[in-house]
């Protein structure tokens, strides 16, 4: 197997995008504080761009990042049309700063071939997170917790992503296993504890996923596994009801999520308000069903229909319908798209070796395509780079064959 050697460059690249990774869980979702998480993003950018000026590599773009700066494109023009062209072009440029951001780290990966290390990160940082928030909360006060680090459905689902990550390992590395449980607990613990729905069903939603494709070939495991994940929901389920404070923070929101599921309606007033988002952006889709009234001025509309404060929709299918119509919302999906073809192509390659993390990314995506119907992720930079790296999974695995071609070739000559 050929070893590459790091240079101080490299190991200076890669601590970088721990701490960023990070930042994107500690200081991200903060006004105050996420100035940190971008200056880091701008040295990684720096230092990227500059290693590849150095060394003069070929520069590595697939698919994904096509689409992608299309659709970051397409922002930009909006702006040009839009009811408030200030906010269209500020959402606009911060695609593009994202943009620009997912491109050097693809020539980074792409070299080092280091997804398994990108993905440790995101489980680390989740974990810290997790631990900040248990002990920087005043448990005596009833409150859905975690808005130390923003809102508290955000933090929910980031420390989803790293949960989905620690019970990959658990399932499918067997390494670390009793580490891999307690780290878990921990985090399910606390995103309990931030009362996100939406969490919940991410982590339910992947896993299942995963032990679906996982068990594509061995109908025994996909029975047995399956039938432990149906344990594991129906045991923090209870839990959820048997403790008074998990009830409190999470029960009942989950009780009025079913009820409203089911027709009966609910006395939650986030959930009408929500319905009612979506009634309104569908009809304003119609009336502009094209290319939108220009990237993040939902809200404008909103605020004239109900003469309120001007906010998003909650949804993004509704933000970018109603934001960039039907253009805008294909060009972002279609990345979507991509990316699950080329997974879904390199398990076919594998011919039943699919204990990979082919699985675990199609979990995540399918999982966002569901939640898409309650939050707005397009401009969130870490499912930006998990998309990315996903993206990049069929490109590596065939840089690996490649090199392992060559290998044996010079061991045989």
């Amino acid at each position: 197997m050929r070893k590459q050697k790091n240079s101080i460059l490299d190991i200076l690249i890669d601590k970088i995008i721990f701490l960023y990774i990070i930042s994107l869980y500690i200081f991200s979702f903060k006004e105050d504080l996420n100035l940190i998480s971008n200056f880091l993003a701008g040295i990684l950018i720096l230092l990227i761009n500059l290693e590849i000026l150095i060394v003069g590599r070929k520069i590595y773009i697939n698919n994904f990042l096509i689409i992608y700066f299309i659709f970051t494109v397409f922002a930009m023009v909006s702006s040009i049309y839009a009811i408030d062209s200030s906010t269209a072009l500020q959402k606009a440029i911060t695609l593009f700063l994202i943009f620009i951001l997912i491109f050097s780290l693809a020539n980074y990966i792409y070299k080092k071939n280091n997804i398994k290390k990108m993905l440790d990160y995101f489980s680390f940082a989740g974990v810290i997170s997790s631990i900040y928030i248990l002990f920087s909360s005043d448990l005596s006060n009833i409150k859905r917790y975690g808005e130390e680090l923003g809102n508290v459905n955000s933090v929910g689902i980031i420390i989803g992503i790293s949960t989905l990550i620690l019970i990959y390992n658990l399932l499918f590395e067997n390494k670390n296993v009793h580490i891999n449980i307690l780290l878990i607990l921990l985090n399910l613990t606390v995103i309990l504890m931030t009362g996100s729905r939406k969490a919940i069903i991410f982590i339910t939603v992947c896993t299942f996923l995963m032990i679906f494709i996982n068990s594509k070939y061995d109908i025994f495991k996909k029975i047995k596994t399956t039938f432990l994940l149906i344990i594991t929901v129906y045991f923090i389920y209870n839990l959820i009801y048997i403790n008074e404070t998990l009830y409190k923070i999470i029960g009942v929101r989950l009780e009025n999520l079913i009820e409203f599921l089911n027709g009966n309606g609910t006395s939650e007033g986030s959930i009408n308000v929500r319905s009612d988002m979506i009634k309104y952006g569908f009809n304003w889709f119609l009336e502009n069903p094209i290319i939108g009234y220009g990237i993040d001025n939902y809200r404008f509309l909103y605020s004239r229909q109900l003469g309120t404060f001007p906010t998003y929709s909650h949804n993004n299918y509704i933000e970018l319908m109603v934001g960039l119509g039907s253009i805008g919302t294909i060009l972002f999906y279609s990345s979507h798209i991509i990316v699950l073809f080329s997974l879904y192509n390199n398990i076919r390659k594998k011919k039943g070796n699919v204990n990979s993390y082919e699985s675990l990314f199609i979990g995540i995506i399918f999982s966002y395509l569901i939640l898409s119907t309650g939050m707005v992720y397009y401009y969130e930079k870490h499912i930006s780079i998990l998309l990315l790296m996903g993206s990049m999974l069929y490109d590596l695995s065939k840089k690996q064959e490649k090199n392992n071609d060559e290998d044996k070739k010079q061991i045989n000559s």
